[in-house]
């Protein structure tokens, strides 16, 4: 790929480059062991200095140590054997992470079909014999996603919850809701999007709309999750609508974990 007016962000311009081949890119980067974990806050919305926990997101590099945007490859390999490779990868880190810093609490979004995934398991399985890491070990699992293989993620969750492992429901109200398959589901936490929250202070609907899907999580025992936080407004508005817990830019950007020597708490 070629420009005749490239990008003025260099890292833009290195993306771009790869944009057209994202699955090559992928795989050079989990061949290459160029992979990082990087960590965002989830806050309790009463006291939003109090962090309930980090979700982990898998961050690529490129050959010269870059982070390589998310947008420019999560999309053409979700779905494909690179998007269960990258799963596994962040799998990996994770683990490594809850091993290394005794006080934190990590979240990591895996796709169901990831989840049912030998590799995957085995990965998971390995560590959690060795380590009593699962009380700290948060799965997120995306709305489409628990809809594909409901038997596989029930499963999970019984064998799972019983390593102390918790679940939380990811993208909630960006599509029809199956009541039914939600009641049986059964997660601990669900998390609204961001593309409902971002308007919320300027249109009536959207209120009003994030009121009936936190009304239908408490009903269900289910705490929740306010994401794409990035206004104080936001925040008070949420906090006063029911959200326990808030995610988003207002409470600080994703950050890289530490590779130095391992310190006694979280360093972020």
């Amino acid at each position: 790929m070629s420009f005749h007016n490239p990008p003025a962000d260099p890292l833009e311009y290195v993306a771009a480059r790869y944009e057209g081949d994202a699955p090559s890119m992928v795989a050079a980067a989990l061949k290459n062991g160029r992979t990082r974990l990087a960590v965002h806050p989830v806050v309790t919305a009463r006291a939003q200095h109090d962090i309930l926990y980090h979700e982990g997101l898998v961050r690529l590099l490129d050959p010269r140590g870059r982070v390589i945007p998310a947008r420019f490859f999560v999309g053409s390999v979700e779905e494909t054997a690179l998007g269960r490779a990258l799963d596994t990868a962040a799998l990996r880190l994770g683990l490594a992470a809850l091993r290394r810093y005794p006080t934190l609490v990590l979240s990591l979004n895996m796709s169901l079909r990831s989840m049912g995934d030998r590799h995957w398991r085995a990965t998971l399985y390995a560590a959690l014999d060795s380590a009593a890491i699962g009380h700290r070990l948060i799965f997120e699992v995306g709305t489409a996603s628990s809809m594909t293989l409901p038997e596989l993620l029930t499963d999970l969750m019984s064998v799972l919850r019983l390593r102390g492992v918790t679940f939380a429901l990811d993208d909630f109200g960006t599509a029809p809701i199956d009541l039914p398959r939600l009641v049986a589901s059964d997660f601990d936490l669900v998390k609204i999007h961001r593309q409902i929250t971002a308007g919320i202070t300027d249109a009536a609907d959207q209120e009003v709309h994030t009121e009936v899907l936190i009304d239908i999580a408490e009903h269900l025992g289910m705490e929740v999750i306010a994401q794409g936080i990035e206004t104080a407004e936001q925040a008070r508005l949420l906090s006063r609508l029911g959200a326990q817990y808030l995610q988003g830019y207002s409470f600080g950007a994703p950050k890289l974990l530490s590779l130095g020597p391992p310190p006694s708490t979280c360093p972020v």
